[in-house]
């Protein structure tokens, strides 16, 4: 499972990309599935799984093998404070549009802990506070502002004088019921559901292009399927050409290390640089990281 075919994570080194061969349900060219997914990553299989329990016919396909992208290169924070600030959101969007964005993340979260209860999923998954700091005078305003449009959408939030990394700061945020988790194993798990209850899953077979018609064909490495509806769950949809002007490729950089004082952070937590840095423990097999 290694990630972009160099490096590989903390996930993918510790998560076994081969199904047991009881579960594989290849898919068949004379059928017409009622959906079919391209991109084995938490969105794909997730939503697999969620259309194959409803009674549609699910067909998943992978370029690669599942987690093989984001999904097995992300740092796996479960949390309800975004990338881009509500505050910020809300000036570009209105409070409605983000309020949504907000309500969304929040079912998210909910969704993911279900998961893990209903299936069982080994996951290390457990419910962790967040906890974002300021370090100046610009940073405190910006801070403020961050929570006085999070409250306004919903979100839970309160001023914090605790952090759970030894960083200095003048003001802090604390976010109550995040979370973290292993995101390859509990991918894998779900995807195990999704073949249980009879959906079909191809890796290693990159859909090179579609026909539309009445039905629509996908054209793969593997062969031709057919299907009457097709969701991407990739990074960027091929061929929607606004969206590639619009998103501009970027690398992030993540280490997964050990501490020689064994005094790992309990919580997660992020200053207001940018790029920002970020800190969490996972235990993976009995060791903290």
């Amino acid at each position: 499972m290694k990630r972009d075919g160099q490096m590989e994570s903390l996930w993918q080194a510790t998560t076994s990309g081969e199904l047991p061969l009881s579960f594989r349900r290849e898919p068949q060219p004379a059928l017409t599935y009622d959906v079919a997914i391209v991109g084995a990553g938490i969105t794909g299989v997730t939503t697999a799984l969620a259309l194959q329990k409803k009674g549609f016919s699910v067909l998943l396909l992978e370029a690669q093998t599942a987690c093989f992208g984001t999904t097995g290169g992300t740092t796996a924070h479960l949390n309800t404070l975004m990338d881009t600030p509500y505050h910020v959101m809300i000036k570009n969007f209105g409070e409605a549009h983000t309020t949504n964005v907000a309500t969304a993340i929040r079912d998210a979260l909910l969704h993911i802990k279900s998961n893990v209860s209903e299936y069982r999923i080994d996951c290390g998954y457990k419910t962790q506070d967040a906890f974002l700091y300021a370090q100046d005078e610009d940073q405190e305003k910006e801070l403020e502002d961050i929570l006085l449009a999070a409250k306004a959408v919903g979100i839970t939030v309160e001023q914090s004088s605790d952090s759970p990394v030894t960083v200095p700061f003048t003001k802090g945020l604390r976010f109550p019921n995040n979370a973290r988790f292993h995101p390859g194993r509990y991918v894998m798990a779900l995807l195990e559901e999704f073949l249980k209850i009879g959906g079909a899953y191809y890796d290693h077979c990159r859909m090179t292009h579609m026909d539309e018609a009445s039905t629509l064909v996908l054209h793969t490495t593997r062969g031709e399927f057919a299907a009457h509806r097709l969701i991407y769950a990739t990074h960027i949809p091929p061929g929607v050409n606004l969206l590639h002007f619009r998103c501009a490729p970027y690398r992030s950089y993540a280490m997964a290390v050990e501490l020689e004082d064994d005094n790992y952070p309990e919580g997660l937590a992020y200053d207001m640089y940018d790029p920002y840095h970020y800190f969490r423990t996972q235990e993976v097999d009995g060791k903290n990281t």
